[in-house]
């Protein structure tokens, strides 16, 4: 692909990406995306102590010690913590700002921001590091297309509007959080296996576990996809053992400290047992078809779109949209996605298997805590975007494939400009 070719095809949707991501940021308050105080108290931590903060699961209180995301692995808050100025008051795990917000939180900081000296500045600074981390995941998904489907150019160009038409990402990517650089990790780690399965060169499937293996230490939820992972590297016509273990040697070398730090401080190498010791209990649903379709709906939903601490929700006629065009992308995945030309002929199976780690996980976490954290399928959005654009594909004509997902794309985001406007704009400014 020329130059030119490049600046269009993928500089159109990061274009578009860090316009809408950036809206985000600006509308929508500090502390109002979910944990988002709590990542900045462990960014300030970091800063402060200079040590990972102890996991600590008592009542969560207005003090310098309690770290509630403290299970998280430190990569994302080890970089976070460079804008942090460690002199700076703390914010307090326990504070709630924006009282017109849309949860109509009553409580602020004390005094208002002046307390908190340049903190807004070095708060705003980190959520431009996260959009420019989002375009990174937007650039995976472009590269990992071009890999897998270097004949069929629309595919790469549909997987880049992905992230960009759901509005949930996009907000989530001008958050505070470690899910977007373990997004974004995960996301190139699934383009470096495929390269080295279809260039099986040398070396090739090492950069991709060490890379994978970062986007563990960012954030454990890259589990759900590790079999899928595997299976990419081992769908090459030769040598595939060998690749397995050296990309498992590679997520080991890398990630691996982490866990086993994890397991002589805490007895779970994960951290995920002592996460689900800490959350009030709750009476496990009773198991039926009709909680199970209520599971996904909530599911789909919240992946889709739901602003802030999941307080902002769209009405229900705009999930008619994506609604149809995830039916439509399933069942022309299912009938006709194996007749695009594929340079791994396992890559259905790839793209299945990841998606079903993806669901498992997500609904697993739902029934635990019974909240609808579609974002946690974020993680996965290479083969989630690969499955869609491929399905999608398969209902237009071939020479005007490329066309149709650009106007496709830019149709969404003009709809997602609007919900802006219309929907979470009044909610936080009323």
């Amino acid at each position: 692909m020329k130059c030119a070719g490049y600046r269009w095809n993928l500089g159109l949707p990061c274009g578009v990406f860090l316009l809408l991501a950036t809206l985000n940021a600006a509308v929508i308050p500090f502390f109002e995306f979910p944990d988002e105080r709590h990542h900045v108290h462990y960014c300030q931590f970091l800063a402060r102590e200079g040590e990972v903060p102890t996991m600590n699961y008592a009542c969560v209180t207005d003090t310098r010690t309690t770290v509630r995301a403290a299970f998280h692995p430190p990569l994302y808050y080890l970089l976070a913590s460079l804008a942090m100025d460690p002199s700076i008051e703390d914010v307090s795990p326990a504070l709630q700002w924006n009282p017109r917000g849309a949860r109509a939180f009553s409580e602020g900081p004390s005094g208002g921001w002046g307390r908190f000296g340049s903190l807004p500045w070095r708060l705003s600074a980190l959520r431009v590091l996260s959009i420019f981390i989002g375009i990174g995941t937007v650039v995976g998904c472009f590269a990992f297309g071009r890999t897998v489907h270097p004949s069929e150019p629309a595919v790469a160009i549909g997987m880049a509007w992905v992230p960009v038409c759901l509005p949930q990402f996009v907000s989530m990517s001008a958050a505070i959080n470690n899910e977007g650089l373990a997004i974004a990790l995960a996301t190139v780690a699934t383009w470096l296996a495929a390269r080295a399965a279809v260039r099986r060169s040398a070396g090739g499937s090492f950069a991709a576990g060490a890379v994978f293996g970062l986007s563990l230490f960012a954030k454990v939820s890259g589990l759900a996809i590790l079999p899928a992972f595997g299976l990419l590297l081992a769908s090459a016509r030769d040598g595939r053992w060998r690749r397995l273990i050296e990309a498992s040697l590679a997520i080991l070398l890398v990630a691996g400290p982490w866990f086993v730090y994890n397991a002589v401080a805490y007895g779970d190498p994960f951290g995920l047992g002592s996460l689900a010791s800490s959350e009030p209990p709750h009476a496990a649903p009773t198991p039926s078809i009709a909680s199970l379709a209520r599971g996904m709906t909530v599911l789909f939903c919240s992946f889709y779109a739901c602003y802030g601490q999941l307080a902002v929700w769209l009405p229900a006629v705009h999930y008619l949209l994506p609604t149809s065009l995830a039916l439509l992308a399933a069942i022309g995945f299912a009938r006709r996605a194996h007749r695009l030309e594929s340079s791994l002929p396992a890559l259905p199976a790839v793209a299945l298997l990841g998606i079903a780690g993806l669901v498992g996980s997500a609904l697993s976490y739902a029934v635990r805590v019974r909240a609808p954290q579609g974002r946690y399928l974020f993680i996965g959005i290479a083969y989630l975007a690969l499955a869609a654009i491929a399905g999608l594909l398969t209902w237009c004509p071939v020479p005007r494939r490329t066309r149709v997902v650009v106007l496709a794309g830019a149709a969404m985001a003009l709809l997602q400009l609007g919900y802006l406007v219309l929907c979470v704009w009044p909610a936080y400014h009323r």
